[in-house]
């Protein structure tokens, strides 16, 4: 059954740079492993890819930023103490057109936030799903310790992600 999202839920995003739903997604399942190997899960396990960006989920993304097409941006698992206090996914990521965010943490409601909010390091470990808009861009940043992985993966500072890296989940 897909979520619906409701004007309500709209506006509380723009107003307040995020919406919590609650019983939307799990980490059950997801195991750790080191740093690198918890880092764009989507690109390796398809299972992975369908559950946290399936077309019901990037619906939801879409709905809320009004975006006409999303793409894949990245995701990762953090675990406890690897985020800094505070951070935007700006600081976290090194993509340049984030639409928004998702942050999955074990039984809490799942957040869907706007790339320029600030948001305190949650207790535990927390999945974090980007969405990114056509166009994006790779910017390299300090606060992002795997942004080498876009080098490796043929691009340099200021490419365009495309969608054979970054698929398309929303036109």
């Amino acid at each position: 059954m897909r979520f619906e999202v409701s004007p309500q839920l709209i506006a509380e995003f723009y107003a307040e740079g995020a919406v919590s739903i609650d019983e939307l997604l799990s980490l059950e399942g997801i195991t750790e492993g080191s740093f690198e190997s918890r880092r764009d899960r989507f690109a390796k396990d398809p299972d992975f890819k369908k559950r946290f960006f399936g077309s019901g989920i990037s619906h939801i993304a879409a709905a809320l930023t009004k975006a006409p097409a999303l793409q894949i941006g990245s995701d990762q698992l953090y675990l406890e103490g690897e985020l800094p206090e505070t951070f935007t996914l700006y600081e976290i990521t090194s993509l340049s057109k984030i639409a928004c965010g998702m942050l999955v943490e074990p039984e809490k409601p799942v957040h869907f936030v706007s790339p320029e909010l600030e948001i305190e390091r949650p207790e535990g470990p927390v999945l974090i799903c980007c969405w990114i808009t056509p166009g994006c861009r790779y910017a390299p940043r300090g606060g992002d310790p795997l942004s080498h992985l876009l080098r490796r993966a043929g691009y340099n500072a200021g490419d365009v992600l495309v969608s054979k890296t970054h698929p398309i989940v929303k036109k």
